[in-house]
């Protein structure tokens, strides 16, 4: 590991239950990415709703959604934090996503009121990818009273 990469949601996302907001995968057997920070933020508009039930996991698939494109361009939403930018990622990044994931671990479940946020600064890394395949490290929507509105962040080392 060694590169630090940042990825966050193009656009706002619609929280609906079983939604992947952003999820990144360790595309290769031989690569790890470690993850380091992340945040998921709601723009809800009632103060009164019920908290919104995020898992944090591993996924082996992920249901179709949005590929984020790595670039160095203004706009970009997947790029390289630390200025490291010619080499092209090991990684792949997605939004978006509803249904079809694969869960193979939960590391965290936690409420989040929908006109809140959550960062979390993960020490260490928690570590994706397993030889032979790829991983995926998401963050999902379990549980949506209202739908507000999302957008998140995953910043890791690969």
């Amino acid at each position: 590991m060694g590169r630090i990469m940042r990825v966050s949601t193009p656009v706002d996302v619609t929280v609906v239950a079983g939604n992947t907001i952003i999820a990144v995968e360790c595309t290769t057997g031989t690569t790890t990415l470690g993850i380091r920070r992340w945040g998921l933020y709601f723009r809800g508009t009632s103060a009164t709703a019920s908290p919104i039930s995020v898992e944090i996991c591993r996924c082996s698939a992920l249901g179709a959604g949005t590929n984020i494109p790595f670039g160095s361009a203004a706009s970009a939403r997947f790029v390289s934090v630390d200025g490291q930018l010619a080499a092209t990622p090991a990684s792949l990044a997605r939004y978006n996503s509803l249904g079809g994931d694969t869960i193979t671990e939960i590391l965290n479940n936690i409420c989040i009121h929908p006109q809140g946020g959550y960062e979390s600064v993960e020490n260490p890394p928690i570590p994706i990818g397993a030889a032979g395949g790829s991983e995926f490290f998401a963050i999902r929507i379990q549980n949506a009273g209202t739908d507000p509105l999302a957008r998140a962040w995953i910043e890791f080392e690969e």
